[in-house]
């Protein structure tokens, strides 16, 4: 199994070293981020030659039910 962490540091030893390690380490962070946020707001991922991501529906709910909590005890 690889975390992201290892993902990064096999991206910065491809890099040749040309590119900072926390640099890099930023850069896995951020796409994973924005991959989470936009499957979150119900958007599907789709990377060629890789796959496409999608939240099943009974997440989206969960998603909703949530921040429907979150909201009401005033929470972010």
């Amino acid at each position: 199994m690889i975390n992201k962490n290892d993902l990064a540091r096999e991206i910065y030893e491809k890099s040749d070293k040309k590119i900072a390690l926390k640099d890099v380490n930023k850069i896995v962070t951020d796409l994973f981020n924005e991959m989470t946020n936009k499957l979150q707001e119900g958007n599907e991922i789709q990377i060629n030659d890789f796959g496409t991501f999608s939240l099943s529906e009974n997440i989206k709910q969960e998603i909703v039910k949530v921040s429907k909590t979150k909201a009401t005890k005033g929470i972010n």
